[in-house]
């Protein structure tokens, strides 16, 4: 019977690349690779299938807490790759930790010590390794960051070429505008300060909630202010919405205030978007790295309100050092100056600083790799795995459970469309995945060596 691999996709636009590929890159190998969502882990943690697998991946230690609630009961291995990261050679070490070790690590210790390899995207992960928990550091292993992998890079088709310039714009607002409907007096509830030391806090002692608010409120303005500058004859206004905001109040705002703005497909993958627009615009954004490796130098709008600086965080992503290597323009009319033509056709040199940071947040450029790297790591768990019974009738028990749960959702959701993690995993979702797989004829190399 062939070994199974149970891949949790948190996000569909930001996990699914990966799992497509991932999948092919494991099948020759005899290796079959399930996907699964918070729906799907959901039916692991009530209905305990989780032998029907060979091996879990799972992108944060959260939702392997939340997942598997029982960690005496967990008898196969886990693998954490997380899906999204921020710099770490970062001075807040807790936001990097958070992905590997929980938002609260003193409740995670039992699920901690049940991880079997840690794949870090990056060689300065281990700092976090080496500071924090050394006794761990055996089970790291440096693949890089999964989306940077040639295959996830290269999208079955590019946007039609058009003589308008295409701005694209990174929408960062979840806090304004979250996508599970929560609304912003429930988020300000939530994101108080109200458990001693926050991780998020911890530098500034003086900021709460109000002043993540007022960042992102600035942000917003700043937006729209640029979008009213903007030459409707010749420019193309592309937004990104983020995947944990809600995309529908986006799309009434434009439609009841007639915006010379398209959004892009929801479940797009991100580095697919970049490659279909010339400029990348946006607030702080970690997804900088993303478009710097796919060719864009993004345009930042980090300094065209200079009293934000008051209110944001000490540690955060505005320190992100990749900020040094996008463009800072200080005006609006800077900003529509930089996007007044189309872009050199060719793509731009990186700066020694700029490589060095890639190279320590996402092993950069042997990151184009980095499937290669995680599937190694995987087939190399599998092979020294104690022997743990899975039968082809657990294998269908959690797939009739999960097919009942994918159209339950389905129905309880009716009316209700598809929002960041809480999206359908059925066929046609897992045939829409299958697809992202790119079917090149490079080599995909040897990677048992």
């Amino acid at each position: 019977m062939r070994r199974s691999v149970y891949f949790h996709i948190d996000e569909v636009a930001r996990d699914a690349v990966v799992a497509a590929n991932l999948r092919r890159v494991l099948d020759p190998f005899g290796v079959r690779l399930v996907y699964g969502n918070r729906a799907n882990s959901e039916v692991i943690r009530y209905f305990k299938t989780l032998p029907a697998f060979d091996l879990c991946i799972f992108p944060s230690m959260d939702l392997f807490r939340v997942s598997c609630p029982q960690p005496d009961r967990i008898s196969i291995p886990v693998i954490l790759l997380p899906a999204e990261t921020v710099g770490g050679t970062s001075r807040n070490l807790d936001r990097v930790a958070a992905k590997y070790f929980g938002s609260y690590p003193g409740d995670c210790v039992d699920w901690l010590e049940k991880i079997t390899a840690f794949c870090l995207w990056g060689p300065s992960h281990y700092r976090v390794f080496e500071t924090m928990r050394p006794h761990l550091v055996d089970k790291c292993h440096v693949v890089g960051h999964p989306r940077f992998d040639y295959r996830c890079q290269r999208p079955a088709s590019l946007a039609v070429p058009s003589e308008k310039i295409r701005i694209g714009i990174i929408s960062r607002f979840p806090g304004l505008n979250p996508f599970d409907g929560r609304g912003t007096i429930q988020i300000i509830f939530d994101g108080r300060r109200i458990r001693g030391d926050e991780p998020i806090y911890r530098l500034s002692p003086d900021r709460d909630i109000e002043d993540r608010i007022y960042v992102e409120s600035i942000d917003l303005r700043t937006l729209f202010q640029i979008v009213d500058r903007l030459d409707r004859t010749r420019h193309e206004v592309i937004l990104r919405a983020h995947p944990r905001e809600d995309r529908t109040v986006w799309e009434r705002l434009i439609a009841r205030n007639k915006l010379p703005i398209k959004i892009a497909p929801w479940d797009q993958p991100f580095m697919h978007w970049v490659k279909s627009v010339d400029y990348v615009l946006g607030p702080v954004s970690t997804s900088f790295f993303d478009s710097i490796v796919g060719g864009k130098v993004p345009v930042c709008t980090i300094d065209l309100a200079p009293h934000r600086q008051s209110h944001i965080l000490a540690g955060g992503d505005d320190e992100n050092r990749i900020l040094n290597y996008v463009l800072r323009p200080k005006s609006v009319d800077e900003v529509i100056d930089l996007v007044s033509s189309k872009p050199p056709g060719e793509l731009p040199e990186l700066s020694g600083g700029v490589l060095h940071i890639l190279h320590e947040e996402t092993n950069y450029p042997d990151c184009f790799n980095s499937l290669d790297r995680l599937a190694r790591v995987c087939l190399d768990v599998l092979d020294s795995a104690r022997s743990v019974r899975t039968t082809s009738s657990a294998r269908l028990r959690h797939e009739l459970f999960a097919a009942g749960h994918a159209i339950a959702t389905r129905i309880w959701h009716l009316g209700n469309p598809e929002q960041s993690s809480s999206f359908v995993l059925n066929r046609r979702r897992k045939q829409w995945i299958d697809a992202l797989a790119w079917e090149g004829s490079a080599p995909i190399g040897n990677i048992r060596s």
